[in-house]
């Protein structure tokens, strides 16, 4: 590849890549199966049904990166230089992509490959170890951001809930998520939401509506 000079300071402050002993690494980026794509703003770098079987690792521009779904896609995050992608699909037996990645204006990536990547976690602790930790973190920060796509569903049922109810009650916390049909874990951040904006207060096991109009207003 004729773009090491602008490759590998970049791979060598990528989280995964930096675990790799420089030199190993700058032969690596010489395979046959490496390669630097450019993109112009609109196209599609990965769709459902066309991808890559390699990381990804944007080295120019920028790219976002949608959800998809029966609707209109949801913009999960913005890709910028350094920023990689692919990591959770690139061993997946898949046939389809989980997200769709648009260039937003000239964007350039360059491609690591399946084959290398598996060499590499076979026979490099360093690199393993990192792939897993790297894998834990977009767990962590895809967790967090469908739990904030889907607050506004959460708050509208349980608001409409309480805004129904007497100025006391004693709700089974397990029996209403299960009744409204949301996660325990978003029933309980939705909670804690309202008693800091005032709307009720919990005392003991007892939830006090407080301003059952501000709940309304969020129907």
């Amino acid at each position: 590849m004729n773009d090491t000079y602008r490759v590998m300071p970049i791979l060598t402050e990528n989280p995964l890549f930096s675990a790799i002993a420089p030199d190993t690494l700058e032969q690596m980026i010489h395979h046959r199966d490496c390669m630097l794509v450019t993109y112009r703003n609109g196209d599609t770098v990965f769709s459902e049904t066309d991808y890559h079987h390699a990381l990804g690792i944007v080295t120019r521009g920028s790219a976002l990166v949608y959800r998809l779904g029966h609707g209109t896609p949801v913009l999960l995050t913005t890709l910028t230089k350094g920023h990689m992608f692919g990591v959770a699909g690139i061993f997946s037996e898949e046939d389809r992509y989980v997200t769709r990645i648009v260039a937003k204006g000239m964007c350039q990536v360059f491609y690591f490959p399946a084959n290398l990547c598996e060499s590499l976690i076979q026979n490099d602790p360093a690199f393993a170890m990192a792939y897993v930790r790297f894998l834990s973190d977009r767990i962590r920060f895809l967790n967090k951001r469908l739990a904030e796509l889907s607050a506004p569903a959460v708050e509208q049922k349980l608001a409409k809930y309480f805004s129904e109810c007497a100025e006391r009650i004693s709700p089974n916390m397990a029996e209403l998520a299960t009744s409204l049909g949301i996660g325990r874990a978003s029933l309980y951040r939705t909670l804690d939401s309202f008693i800091r904006r005032g709307l009720i207060r919990k005392q003991e096991h007892d939830i006090l509506i407080l301003d059952p109009q501000g709940l309304r207003d969020l129907i």
